[in-house]
């Protein structure tokens, strides 16, 4: 891809919309240049206030006066290491041999400098105080020239994936786009809750399918009231006007939504009327849970939903007895961490003939991305919630150990009345249509403007016919047939009735020359024959809408690109200070590894996709991650709301602020373990000084649910808690789900 760079020297102004590379170590900016140093175009960087731009070979840094600058919109930088360069990087020219170079920065001496990236190298060069300066860890300038939008479901974010703001749990938020009523709206994806999220006539609407934005370089803009050149638009509405993507602080959280440019304002979908309340067996009922019904000794039950076996299923939640219970092929299985259902203006109605209506509360999505319901139905006397499955037809209850079915049942559904706000404009009657368009010829069009397109008119929207006009094409005419035969007079009891009159002649039309003898036949009117009208394809249930599709993905998962004499990647460590400083760029992980990701995290910056480890004692969100510490990684703890990890070493709980979290949340589940057991496909974190493996577990611990690590010779899990190394005998492993599984059909085959 072609970039513009602008010649320049010390005594030309700086062009207009030079890229910033970086600053220099008393904090001057820096741009991306490039220059030619014997034979070779070398990236450079342009110091403005010093009048010059420097460039690094053979060991040296070498000033130039005369070089180009590169200008232009759409660049952003993305972390790298080891020679790897991403898809659409920039690239300043080639060596003496062919091999390409690319732009990339790194950070060093307090500075932030422009350099070169050297693939077959392995590292970064920059131009540093007379000398070249080696950098194993930097970032790469890449030009992303429009948006890319990839369809995602609940088990899988596209790498490079827009993180749009983050739920009032600190959930990270992806920037996405759903079909509501016809249109592409902005919507808010949370994977780590299945869904994404659309605003519409006042309520919040759940989509299962969605697509989100990929790709770098997109900047938030404060804009009161106006729309910035270059604003990202994910379609239009059905007047023409343009829906634009922004985000605004809710309630503690940092939410998208749509902005519409003729109400001069913002709608986020937020809340809705409900919302799932992390909890456990030990916790207080929150506020406004939601009741669905009593157990057989009369204990209340409260709907709540949890996971199993990257199912999402409906849990009946009986504090009384600190246990809920989810139903799974024919068995009811025990659940100690939860999420309850709270809000208002949820009831209960009959379902009938197992169709879902619209408003259905949706509890999440199975392995196989089938919705799950929630309902309840009466069993023995007594009324129990479950999980509706649209693909059985049917409502399933745990009861006393088993999973009962039953095919008579309510449903849980939002009531909802009239309340204010974005919606599409109602289609325009024909009528209207006809007083404010008559049929008089369009204006001309405007004169075209020199190196621009003249613009085009827009056309009205295209409002579907009532039925399939295909049916009436020329070429393809219904078949005639022979009229059926009407009984006669003698026949029917009826009275007979007077025929109708036939029609009345066409009115003559004025001649406006004299009539000339014609060579044609005498016209004569055609016999009736009865043609039948198409009839409309059966529809589904008023109730009923089924989702939208999205279109099949044409976007690839980023692929390092190596030079023609690429040598293998060198290990990096994370720690290292020469990138202390380095923060990676805010990109989703690929998907599909068949290895165990850690990517490194920093205070306010958590990678996408992690997994989830338990909860504190104030129900923050704890993370499963691993620290280095004294020459070899210990698995612990990461809070994100307090912005760093915890590990245990030596019966002390230490505090970590440069650690790694572990990706993939759909790769992975929690089985039961005691004394030091370990499970197949158990995922080792690290090794202890001694080389045993250190495995991952958790427990729960003064109303927490922490993570920790697991060392076989000490036959316990080890917590960091309240400063001390918490020793626990009976706890959960972590484990990779296909090694699990498929040990486990092993074991029942034999």
């Amino acid at each position: 891809m072609e970039h513009t760079w602008v010649h320049s020297t010390p005594y030309a102004a700086l062009p207009p919309y030079a890229v910033v590379g970086g600053h220099d170590a008393d904090g001057t900016p820096i741009y991306v240049g490039r220059s030619f140093h014997e034979g070779e175009n070398l990236p450079a960087k342009v110091i403005p206030s010093k009048g010059c731009a420097y460039v690094a070979y053979g060991g040296t840094e070498h000033k130039k006066t005369h070089y180009e600058v590169l200008v232009g919109q759409g660049f952003a930088w993305v972390g790298s290491a080891s020679g790897g360069v991403p898809p659409n990087a920039v690239r300043s020219g080639t060596t003496r041999t062919g091999e390409p170079l690319y732009v990339g920065r790194g950070h060093y001496a307090n500075s932030l400098c422009v350099g070169k990236v050297h693939p077959s190298h392995g590292c970064l060069y920059i131009p540093f105080g007379g000398q070249e300066v080696r950098i194993n860890t930097y970032e790469v300038l890449i030009h992303q020239p429009q948006d890319v939008w990839v369809p995602a479901s609940a088990s899988y974010t596209p790498p490079g994936a827009v993180i749009a703001g983050h739920d009032s749990d600190r959930t990270p938020i992806y920037a996405g786009r759903a079909m509501h009523e016809g249109e592409m709206l902005p919507a808010k994806v949370v994977p780590s809750k299945g869904t994404a999220y659309v605003c519409f006539g006042g309520y919040e609407f759940q989509k299962p399918t969605y697509e989100v934005l990929t790709g770098y370089g997109y900047s938030w803009i404060r804009s009161p009231h106006c729309i910035p050149p270059n604003a990202v638009s994910t379609g239009r509405a059905r007047n023409g006007e343009p829906i634009y993507y922004g985000r605004g602080h809710y309630q503690g959280s940092l939410t998208p939504g749509l902005i519409s440019s003729r109400q001069r304002c913002l709608y986020i979908p937020y809340g809705g009327l409900y919302k799932w309340v992390q909890s456990s067996a030990y916790s207080s009922i929150p506020p406004n849970a939601i009741v669905g019904g009593n157990d057989e000794d009369g204990a209340m039950i409260y709907v709540g939903r949890a996971e199993h076996e990257g199912d999402m299923l409906v849990c009946k939640v009986m504090p009384s007895k600190q246990i809920g219970y989810v139903s799974q092929r024919g068995e009811a299985l025990p659940k100690d961490i939860f999420e309850i259902l709270c809000g208002e203006n949820l009831v209960w109605v009959k379902c009938y003939d197992h169709v879902i209506p619209e408003t259905a509360v949706l509890c999440g999505r199975t392995s196989l991305e089938q919705p799950v319901y929630i309902g309840r139905g009466h069993y023995e006397g007594h009324l129990i919630i479950g999980k509706i499955s649209s693909v059985h037809r049917a409502l399933f209850i745990a009861y006393r150990g088993a999973e009962r079915r039953l095919d008579s049942y309510e449903i849980l559904i939002e009531e909802r009345g009239a309340t204010p706000g974005w919606q599409l404009p109602p289609p325009p009657d024909a009528l209207e249509l006809a007083e404010k368009c008559p049929l008089t010829p369009p204006p001309p069009p405007p004169p075209p403007v020199v190196l621009a397109k003249p613009p085009v008119a827009r056309k009205p929207y295209p409002y579907p016919p009532d039925f399939d006009t295909s049916a009436f094409s020329l070429h393809d005419r219904p078949p005639q047939y022979t009229p059926m035969p009407m009984p006669s007079h003698s026949t029917v009891p009826y009275p007979a009735t007077a025929a109708a009159p036939p029609p009345p002649p066409p009115p003559a039309v004025p001649a406006m020359a004299p009539p000339t003898p014609s060579i044609l036949p005498e016209y004569k009117r055609p016999l009736a024959v009865p043609v039948p009208i198409p009839a409309k394809p059966y529809g589904m249930p008023p109730s009923y809408t089924p989702a939208a599709v999205a279109p099949p993905s044409t976007h690839h998962a980023a692929t390092i690109v190596p030079a023609e004499t690429y040598k293998p990647p060198m290990s990096v460590d994370p720690y290292a200070p020469s990138c202390s400083s380095y923060t990676p760029a805010v990109c989703a992980p690929a998907a599909t590894t068949g290895y165990d990701l850690w990517m490194a995290a920093s205070p306010g910056y958590t990678p996408p996709d992690a997994v989830y480890g338990g909860h504190d004692t104030d129900m923050a969100p704890l993370l499963v991650c691993r620290a280095y510490y004294d020459g070899s990684h210990i698995p612990g703890k990461a809070a994100p709301s307090r912005g760093c990890a915890y590990i245990t070493h030596a019966g002390r709980e230490l505090v970590e602020s440069r650690y790694e979290v572990l990706i993939g949340q759909a790769k992975y589940h929690w089985v039961p373990g005691y004394d030091g057991s370990i499970a197949a496909g158990a995922v080792e974190a690290g090794r202890a000084f001694n080389g045993e493996p250190l495995y991952i577990g958790r427990a729960h611990y003064c109303g927490s649910l922490t993570p920790g690590k697991i060392q076989q010779s000490h036959r316990c899990l080890h917590i960091p808690f309240g400063g001390q190394e918490v020793r626990i005998t009976r706890y959960e492993i972590l484990v990779r789900s296909d090694i699990y599984h498929r040990q486990q059909a092993i074991n029942l085959s034999y």
